[in-house]
């Protein structure tokens, strides 16, 4: 399901919300959404942010709240 929609996402995208989704990790397609403001994946069965994230410069909003992350890099500097 969350597959689909991150396959066919409009380039000016600005909120993707693809919690409660079962994800086992970020979809890789989402680095490249960089016009996003909002992007929500709570909910789901994350461990890891990936570095690719930092590329969304656009971004203010991430929620990642319950989820089974191990750790929290600092995206800012990627």
């Amino acid at each position: 399901r969350a597959g689909f929609l991150v396959g066919h996402m409009p380039p000016g995208l600005t909120w993707l919300d693809l919690s409660r989704n079962g994800l086992p990790a970020v979809p890789p397609a989402v680095s490249f959404c960089t016009a996003l403001v909002h992007l929500a994946l709570g909910g789901n069965k994350i461990h890891d942010l990936p570095a690719e994230l930092g590329a969304l410069s656009m971004l203010e909003k991430l929620d990642v709240q319950k989820n089974c992350l191990n750790q929290v890099r600092n995206l800012a500097s990627h």
